[in-house]
């Protein structure tokens, strides 16, 4: 093979390999617009959606520990502070997948 060739191919497996170890970044979807599982997210991303501060968002995760996972949005009505209103809007954000 020439030499340019070569030069090239090794360019281009240290470019990849490069990207393989670079960590994720920032996703380009709008907080607005992320699907969070609300069986699995943290308080933390939680908290990335609009109406719930860092008191209901652990408060959604401590329900979740003590008695079990979601089903739907009518669910987080189990959590204090959360009323119908609120569930029904997060619950367009929220995903509920079992683990």
């Amino acid at each position: 093979m020439p030499r340019p060739i070569i030069a090239l191919l090794l360019l281009l497996s240290f470019t990849l390999s490069a990207e393989a170890e670079t960590p994720c970044a920032p996703s380009d979807t709008p907080t607005e617009q992320r699907v969070i599982d609300a069986n699995h997210a943290s308080a933390d991303d939680l908290q990335t959606l609009k109406g719930l501060g860092p008191r209901k968002a652990a408060a959604i995760v401590a329900e979740r520990q003590q008695h079990g996972t979601f089903i739907d949005a009518r669910d987080l009505t189990r959590v204090k502070g959360i009323g119908q209103r609120l569930a029904d809007a997060l619950g367009q954000r929220l995903s509920f997948h079992r683990p």
